[in-house]
């Protein structure tokens, strides 16, 4: 299979093009960097000094709001500004969750510069692409064709992360954690390929709103996460080192019975008090977990296991069905699934006619 190599600008701004028009792009990485080595040697350095960061492609998918940046940037600057390491220190002590993270994650990427980006150029120049396109195609159909298809990968240093803004055309993907990954990664690039396609191509499913659809938007994102995570998430019982992250979803995935029970009883309510659509729909999203990763894997395993694959290619059109198809099994299995009420799944067909385009 033929391959183009185009170097601009030496390694700044190089591009893979795979033969299918996908393509690895290097510019935000380089891009990072200078921004990084600007903080450094600066005395100050606004957030406007960085606005060729944030326009570039993924960042300005990830941070495009001024909130958003004003966040990063402090980041930033605390990490590479040599005049500001005891406030870095202090507020590293301080700091949790996402918060503790992210510094961890900029840090470790700093000390990690060179071989990042020794890491970023085999990746650009292997055949990950082509090996995450067919992991992709495992739950796309065999008629699809991407041959057209022209989706960026943008290599950044964001957060210990990779995910895909199929409405941008861009896969965001951090090369700190794709290389503490490790071997593997070509699946988890395939999850992202997977959720670009099946929306592009494949979804009826017409604009949903994160805050005024929530319930709708969850169904969603159930569905899409579910199968995806077929692709590189399906054994992660069996692995001999877990991370807390896998712990955490091991766990969710074994009360997805009672997140399940819960989603029903707010659909219910919902059911009989159209009115308060958006206000438990969120609590819907927020039960949830990680997501909807866990939650999505359940069902999916389960109409996998009692229908087939084929089944689950024809959620990629409708969402909806992927909650009737696991109730359907539920009903025969005797008590081993939890089972929806009449009442939301009829819910539910009352909405799948307002968002689903039949045409």
């Amino acid at each position: 299979m033929n391959r183009k190599y185009i170097f601009l600008l030496a390694f700044n701004t190089l591009i893979f093009l795979s033969s299918y028009g996908q393509q690895f792009s290097t510019e935000s990485f380089d891009i990072f960097w200078k921004s990084m080595d600007q903080i450094q040697t600066q005395e100050k350095t606004t957030i406007e000094d960085l606005n060729r960061l944030w326009n570039s492609v993924g960042y300005n998918s990830w941070m495009s709001s001024k909130r958003g940046q004003s966040i990063f940037h402090n980041y930033y600057t605390l990490v590479n500004n040599p005049t500001l390491q005891d406030s870095l220190k202090s507020e590293i002590e301080r700091a949790k969750g996402y918060r503790a993270t992210l510094f961890q994650h900029i840090i470790e990427a700093k000390k990690k510069k060179e071989v990042l980006h020794t890491f970023a150029e085999d990746m650009v120049n292997s055949n990950m692409i082509e090996e995450a396109k067919k992991y992709a195609f495992k739950y796309l159909p065999d008629t699809l064709s991407v041959e057209n298809d022209s989706t960026n990968i943008a290599l950044m240093i964001f957060q210990p992360d990779a995910f895909a803004v199929p409405e941008e055309n861009v896969i965001l993907l951090d090369v700190l954690y794709a290389y503490n990954y490790g071997q593997g990664f070509e699946k988890f690039l395939g999850h992202e390929f997977f959720h670009i396609y099946s929306a592009k191509y494949l979804s009826k499913l017409r604009s949903t709103d994160y805050e005024n659809d929530a319930l709708v938007w969850s169904i969603d994102k159930l569905r899409n996460e579910g199968i995806a995570d077929l692709i590189d998430k399906e054994n992660i019982f069996d692995k001999l080192n877990k991370s807390e992250y896998d712990i955490k979803y091991i766990n969710h995935y074994r009360n997805s019975k009672q997140h399940l029970q819960t989603i029903d009883s707010l659909i219910q309510e919902i059911a009989k008090d159209n009115s308060r659509l958006k206000e438990l729909g969120k609590k819907v999203r927020r039960e949830m977990h990680f997501g909807a990763h866990p939650l999505g894997l359940y069902i999916a395993k389960i109409i996998k296991s009692k229908m087939g694959k084929e089944a689950l290619l024809q959620c990629l059109e409708n969402p909806f069905l992927f909650l009737y198809f696991y109730n359907d099994i539920a009903k025969k299995s005797d008590g081993e699934y939890f089972i929806f009420a009449d009442e939301s799944i009829q819910y539910l067909k009352s909405l799948e006619q307002k968002f689903i385009d039949k045409e």
